[in-house]
């Protein structure tokens, strides 16, 4: 499939509120959407994305046992990935978003899972 990148138009507005929508408008979109969204399938998302994290960690990895796995998850929304492999297979485990809000709240739905 042969696709093309149609340019969005800019926001015929010189201010300074005009140039950061032209520049951040994406950016601002996704930080807003995941500040107020929780998806309600989040908790078996997490599980599913999680046990296919472990398999392929198990099949392309091997961990000598005098280090911790370390595993650092981008763009984490409020999926707790990183939780479940910190107590399943003691890593070092990171997540990271452009959202600190989904970042809390994944770190409660962990919590609220029994994960410590």
């Amino acid at each position: 499939m042969n696709w093309t990148k149609t340019p969005i138009p800019p926001v015929p507005d010189d201010s300074l509120f005009g140039a950061a929508l032209n520049e951040f408008g994406a950016l601002l979109g996704e930080l807003a959407w995941h500040n107020v969204t929780v998806d309600p399938g989040i908790a078996a998302n997490t599980q599913i994305q999680t046990a296919r994290v472990i398999a392929d960690i198990k099949k392309h990895l091997t961990i000598p046992p005098n280090r911790p796995l370390r595993f650092l998850e981008l763009g984490a929304y409020c999926h707790y990935t990183a939780y479940l492999l910190a107590r399943d297979l003691k890593a070092e485990a990171y997540a990271s978003d452009i959202s600190a809000t989904s970042l809390r709240t994944g770190a409660h739905l962990a919590l609220d899972a029994g994960i410590e």
